[in-house]
């Protein structure tokens, strides 16, 4: 299937800081009811992604995992930067390294900050409900990835970290093995490569 450029921000938005967002999604998220994901639409999933990550993403729970975790970690990035790290997300399932369950790959701990505990960087937007603007916005960026809509614009990268607030120890070997030394998509940097 042919890929679609992605739009990069809607006309109506802007981009702004990561902790205006997370307050305005913080905001609506309390408006809404808690409730479980509404994946009763089956979700079209490419023949191109392997038959066992096929298979995890038809469990509702795993698409709802993925959202939370970009929303979570991402939710202040243009659409761009939020495709990025539901692509990291992906390519760790390909990974040998890290478990075969996309839920599991998420809650790893120290793998994704926003699971965290807050004075070690999490944040509540990981409980965002499905009925939030931003969450229904980042399912349509999952649903067209999965689709095959969109590729990987990451250049398979496994990690990634915002590098004017972070500067991971594990950071340079990461960059060292990434087809392109590393790349940078909006305010995060992701490095690293899929091992088999």
């Amino acid at each position: 299937p042919e890929s679609q450029v992605l739009e990069i921000m809607p006309d109506n938005t802007t981009p702004g800081d990561q902790s205006q967002v997370d307050e305005e999604v913080l905001e609506l998220n309390k408006k809404q009811p808690k409730e479980e994901s509404d994946t009763s639409g089956e979700i079209q999933i490419s023949k191109l992604f392997p038959k066992n990550l096929q298979n995890n993403l038809k469990k509702p729970e795993s698409i709802d995992a993925l959202v939370r975790t970009i929303v979570a970690e991402a939710g202040g990035e243009s659409d761009e930067g939020q495709l990025a790290v539901a692509n990291v997300i992906l390519n760790r399932f390909k990974d040998t390294r890290y478990p075969n369950d996309i839920k599991r790959i998420v809650l790893q701990p120290y793998q994704f900050s926003a699971y965290n505990s807050k004075d070690e960087g999490g944040n509540d937007l990981v409980n965002v409900s499905p009925d939030n603007p931003t969450y229904k916005k980042v399912k349509n960026i999952v649903e067209l990835l999965l689709a095959g809509k969109l590729s990987d614009n990451t250049g398979g990268a496994t990690h990634y970290w915002n590098p004017s607030i972070a500067n991971p120890k594990w950071g340079g070997s990461e960059l060292a093995v990434h087809k392109d030394k590393g790349k940078k998509i909006g305010r995060h940097l992701f490095a690293g490569t899929i091992r088999s």
